[in-house]
């Protein structure tokens, strides 16, 4: 059995008070290890201090993001991928952006208020040896983008689910 877990870990810089994320770091690093996943997937992680911290705190897994990209202070911000070493070798991975050009960085469709990536990873589970796809990915939040975010990864789904399982 695999164990997945998808994690809103929520931008690093957010004026949230007593939630901020350095008040919250630990309870959240104590949510993965308590289901202790082999397959993570996260949401709202930027690319400082937040994934050093959650790099550091997590040396068992190989560690896969890209940057959303665009202005202000979100564009380091990504959906990363995480997977347990000893459970998986890493074959491929890649990135493409939730966009009608998915293949520009920081590209924005649909009046997304963001950029959006999709982080993937072909991967082989060390015991078996059979291969799998793990996609991760954090949807905007405005109507038409979701539906558009939607299609774009459908659409890329669409074209590699016939040769390996997601």
């Amino acid at each position: 059995m695999i164990r997945v877990m998808s994690f809103n870990i929520r931008y690093g810089r957010a004026n949230d008070g007593d939630n901020h994320w350095n008040n919250r770091r630990h309870l959240d690093l104590a949510r993965i290890h308590d289901f202790n996943p082999d397959l993570l997937g996260l949401q709202e992680c930027r690319d400082d201090a937040q994934a050093d911290f959650i790099r550091s705190s997590l040396p068992d897994y190989h560690f896969f993001g890209v940057h959303r990209q665009g202005p202000g202070d979100t564009a380091l911000e990504m959906a990363p991928l995480l997977f347990r070493r000893s459970a998986f070798a890493l074959l491929d991975s890649g990135c493409f952006w939730l966009s009608e050009t998915p293949e520009v960085s920081g590209s924005r469709s649909w009046d997304s208020a963001y950029p959006r990536t999709v982080s993937w990873a072909r991967l082989a589970c060390r015991s078996t040896g059979i291969g799998l796809i793990y996609v991760n990915t954090h949807f905007d939040y405005e109507p038409a983008a979701i539906d558009g975010n939607a299609q774009t990864l459908g659409h890329w789904l669409d074209q590699i689910r016939s040769h390996t399982p997601l």
